[in-house]
């Protein structure tokens, strides 16, 4: 619900409001309450702010850093763009003609030890498109934007509401998109909700382009009746004082709104938990027989495994080279035993007459040169085996 302070005021008279931000910014008076999620002032790092400072003082980086990626509505749309690298993010945003935006933020280096002060201001690129607007230049980049255009400018600015401001004022004052260049960009436009062709409709929630739900909230208006008859000093004590900012709050119908929404989220998610409840014995047994099927199918698939490795060898195509080794140490065991026998025949050690050693032999021998020709039609690629 912090839509509602985000954007009072701001169909009326844009241009004279951030106008009136940046050249009063550092002429209000110290802020003390701390910061209201969804609220436009800057977190409790930059609360207290020295009133005496002049304009001079600057913030360390890891100050500006904290008031950008803790704050409430910037931090659930805000990504760095290479993980561990702090110096560079994107923020996503939808303006109120229903156009994605991404802002890329880079922070330059700070000043070395012992100040760290952040004295270079950021630069700040709208990436993705080619579009035309006051505050950008042919590179897409901001510069309508005092406070980052120069080092003294900067001085006593945060990051976190620089920010805000910015992507406040491109919601509410859209560029005039000419191109989308960046595939991601177009076809998450493609994904977006678009708005009516009507001037009342509000900027959405900074974090609805990284949603994953599907829970539709209530329009955020860009106007507040209950402000326009307000001063200057009214609204500063309204913004100052917690109690009577909340007090306020409490009494828009888009914090009712949001308060009902909740409650039938909170509904529909208890009944769901409760059929999940209600079904865990079944998906415990069912988990159980799994567990068991599991434990048996493992050996079987290690056996049925080994047996397809078999098959595959088996089936698959002779290798030559190895049948011919083969082939070639058959046919020398044949002529190795043949020879052997032969010397044991005269030597007289065999014991077989003529007529047995001839048979013996020449069947001995028979195998030899059966081998050898094997191995020779297979050496000439004459193709087939000899049987």
């Amino acid at each position: 619900g912090g839509g509602g302070a985000h954007h009072h005021g701001g169909g009326n008279n844009n241009n004279n409001h951030y106008q009136n931000n940046n050249n009063n910014n550092n002429n209000h008076a110290p802020i003390v309450a701390q910061a209201v999620q969804g609220s436009i002032r800057p977190p409790t790092a930059f609360a207290n702010d020295n009133s005496n400072n002049n304009n001079t003082s600057y913030y360390t980086r890891q100050q500006h850093l904290d008031s950008y990626l803790n704050d409430d509505t910037l931090k659930r749309s805000t990504r760095q763009v290479v993980v561990g690298i702090d110096s560079t993010y994107d923020t996503v945003f939808q303006t109120t003609q229903g156009n994605a935006l991404i802002l890329r933020v880079h922070l330059p280096p700070s000043s070395p030890p012992p100040s760290n002060q952040q004295r270079r201001p950021p630069v700040m690129t709208l990436v993705g498109i080619r579009a035309t607007h006051p505050w950008l230049d042919s590179k897409m980049q901001v510069v309508g934007y005092p406070q980052i255009m120069s080092e003294p400018s900067w001085a006593g600015c945060s990051l976190g509401t620089s920010v805000h401001q910015i992507v406040q004022h491109f919601q509410l004052n859209p560029p005039a998109v000419l191109e989308i260049r960046d595939e991601g960009l177009r076809k998450l436009q493609s994904t977006l909700p678009q708005p009516p062709n009507d001037t009342a409709n509000p900027p959405p929630n900074y974090g609805s382009t990284f949603s994953a739900d599907s829970v539709q909230l209530p329009r955020v208006p860009l106007q507040f009746q209950e402000l326009d008859d307000m001063t200057r000093p009214e609204l500063e004590a309204l913004l100052n004082d917690e109690t009577q900012f909340l007090n306020f709050v409490k009494t828009l119908d888009i914090f009712h709104q949001l308060q009902s929404k909740r409650t039938t989220v909170l509904d529909k998610n208890e009944k769901m938990a409760m059929t999940n409840l209600e079904k865990e014995q079944e998906y415990l047994a069912l988990y159980q027989e799994t567990s068991e099927l599991q434990a048996t199918y493992q050996p079987k698939f290690a056996a049925f495994k080994a047996l397809l490795d078999e098959q595959e060898q088996l089936s698959a195509p002779p290798d030559s080279r190895s049948i011919l080794k083969r082939l070639h140490k058959a046919k020398r065991e044949a002529m190795d035993k043949s020879d052997q026998y032969a010397a044991e025949f005269i030597d007289g050690e065999s014991g077989d007459d003529v007529r047995t050693f001839s048979k013996n032999f020449l069947e001995q021998r028979h195998i030899f040169h059966i081998r050898a020709a094997k191995e020779e039609r297979l050496k000439n690629g004459n193709g087939g085996l000899v049987r």
